[in-house]
């Protein structure tokens, strides 16, 4: 059985929050899109942008799917750092 490094599910999941917003706030930067721009989108404040993107606050289901649509990226990358590509059955990583 794999060893697990996390003491928590707690651990896990602000690791988890923080990778999400670290990509979030990457091709936001990358789009040219500023925090109150996404916000205004989002119809949260700036600060809860940055929040998200520090991986402070979750982010729910919805929220991701605007999120995707507007920086052009699939939940997959979102969430995983990766984008899976049915026409070659394979995984892009980045």
């Amino acid at each position: 059985m794999q060893q697990i490094s996390y003491n928590s599910v707690e651990d896990i999941t602000d690791d988890i929050r923080k990778q999400i917003g670290w990509r979030i706030q990457e091709k936001r930067i990358e789009k040219g899109i500023t925090a109150v721009d996404l916000s205004t989108y989002l119809n949260i404040t700036a600060n809860q942008v940055s929040r998200i993107e520090r991986g402070c606050a979750g982010i729910d289901i919805y929220k991701l799917i605007v999120i995707c649509k507007i920086l052009g990226v699939s939940a997959d990358y979102i969430l995983f750092s990766y984008i899976i590509c049915n026409v070659f059955n394979t995984i892009i990583t980045y």
